[in-house]
C-alpha cells in the first residue's frame, strides 16, 4: 500500500505486524488465526494467533493469508485475521466508512470488534472478493448486526456498539488466499484514530 500513514490503518510498508495503534507488545498488532483442523500457510498455526504475513503485492507490502480447510471441515469452521486497536478501546462512532482494497476467492466479512460483544454479534459487512485487486468502501449503512439477531442495527445501538471498538477482524469459510492492502477509516479525526501524536 502506498497510502500516508497518517490516514490509513494499514498499508504495510514497514514490513512488520505493528499498527500505527501502538507497539507490538501492547496489543496493537495485525494477527492471523484459523479454526482447528484449517491450515494456514505458511506457519500452519491452526488455533493460535500468529504474526501476519506480508507479501510483495506488486506495487508495496500488503497483508495476505492462505488457508486451506479440510473436505470435512465444520461449517462453522473460520479463517480470521485482523488488528488489535492497542490497550484500550477507540471511539469510532465517527466512522463514515470503512476502505480497503481486496482480492481472494470467496466471501470475507469485515467485523468492527467491541468490547464485551462476542464476534459473531458483532457489527459487520460481507463483500464478494475478485481474484483482481478492488477498492471496497463499505458506509455505516452496510455495516449490520448478524441476520440471525432478526433486527436492523438502529443507529443507537450502532453508536453505542462503535464507541467501545478494540479491533477490525476479517473473516473467511473457504480455502483460497486472501490479500488486504490500504485499510482507511473514513470519519474519525486524527486524533480520535492517533491521540495525541499522530504519525509521521
Amino acid at each position: 500500500g502506498l497510502l500516508g500513514a497518517r490516514e490509513a490503518l494499514g498499508a504495510f510498508e514497514d514490513g512488520d505486524a505493528r499498527s500505527r495503534f501502538g507497539v507490538w507488545t501492547g496489543g496493537g498488532w495485525w494477527w492471523v488465526s484459523g479454526s482447528t483442523g484449517v491450515h494456514l500457510s505458511p506457519d500452519g498455526v491452526d488455533t493460535k494467533p500468529a504474526r501476519a504475513v506480508f507479501a510483495d503485492g506488486g506495487g508495496g507490502n500488503v497483508f495476505q493469508v492462505s488457508a486451506d480447510f479440510p473436505a470435512n471441515a465444520d461449517t462453522s469452521a473460520r479463517v480470521r485475521c485482523g488488528v488489535d486497536l492497542g490497550p484500550f478501546p477507540v471511539d469510532l462512532s465517527s466512522l463514515a466508512s470503512v476502505r480497503f482494497r481486496a482480492r481472494g476467492i470467496g466471501v470475507a466479512t469485515i467485523h468492527v470488534n467491541t468490547e464485551s460483544i462476542p464476534l459473531s454479534e458483532s457489527v459487520q459487512a460481507s463483500v464478494v472478493l475478485d481474484s483482481t485487486w478492488r477498492e471496497f468502501e463499505l458506509p455505516l449503512s452496510r455495516l449490520h448486526q448478524p441476520s440471525w439477531s432478526g433486527t436492523a442495527l438502529d443507529s443507537t445501538t450502532r453508536l453505542q456498539q462503535l464507541s467501545r471498538s478494540i479491533g477490525l477482524t476479517w473473516s473467511l469459510s473457504t480455502s483460497g488466499d486472501f490479500w488486504l492492502d490500504d485499510i482507511r477509516l473514513e470519519g474519525p479525526s486524527t486524533a480520535v484514530l492517533w491521540g495525541s501524536s499522530p504519525p509521521p
